[in-house]
C-alpha cells in the first residue's frame, strides 16, 4: 500500500488542489541495470490504473470503481521518467497534461527478471554514459602497450 507522505509538505500537497482529482498507482517490472541514476525510462501508462486513494476499494474520486480509467491512444499515454539516486518510488503532479484526467500518478519500480512490457529503457540514455569508461580503458591498455614498446 502506497500511503500519503507522511511529513508537513506532504500534508500541505495532499490538501492542495492539484491532488484533489483521481490518484493512479502503477507498478512497473524493471531490471535491476535500469535503476541507475540518469537512466531514462520510457513508460505507456495502461488504460486502466488501480485508484492510488482507496488501492481498489472503491472511493469517491474513482467513481467507487477502484480504478482510473483514461483515454487516449498510446502515444498520448506515454511518458519518460528520469530516475534520480535510489529512485524506487516516483510520484507525479498531471503527468499526462491538464485534460487526462490524472491528477497524479505514483510509480513504483520493482527489480525483476523481465520488465513490464509496456516499460522499456530509452535507447541511447545510459549507453552514453557507458561509453566513457569504455574510452578510459581503451586509453589506459593503449597507455600501457605504448610504455611497454617504449620500454624496450
Amino acid at each position: 500500500m502506497i500511503a500519503p507522505m507522511a511529513t508537513p509538505l506532504g500534508s500541505v500537497l495532499e490538501r492542495d488542489e492539484l491532488t484533489t482529482g483521481p490518484h493512479g498507482r502503477l507498478t512497473v517490472d524493471v531490471l535491476d541495470a535500469w535503476l541507475a541514476p540518469g537512466t531514462v525510462l520510457e513508460v505507456v501508462v495502461p488504460g486502466r490504473l488501480a485508484c492510488a486513494r482507496c488501492e481498489g476499494g472503491g472511493c469517491d474520486a474513482c467513481g467507487k470503481s477502484g480504478a482510473i480509467r483514461l483515454a487516449g491512444d498510446e502515444q498520448e499515454r506515454s511518458l519518460r521518467i528520469t530516475l534520480s539516486e535510489s529512485a524506487r518510488r516516483v510520484r507525479l503532479v498531471r503527468p499526462l497534461g491538464e485534460d487526462a484526467g490524472l491528477d497524479q500518478l505514483v510509480v513504483e519500480l520493482r527489480p525483476a527478471a523481465v520488465p513490464s512490457d509496456f516499460c522499456r529503457r530509452a535507447q541511447g540514455e545510459s549507453g552514453r554514459r557507458a561509453i566513457i569508461p569504455l574510452l578510459f580503458v581503451l586509453g589506459l591498455v593503449s597507455a600501457v602497450i605504448a610504455a611497454l614498446v617504449l620500454h624496450r
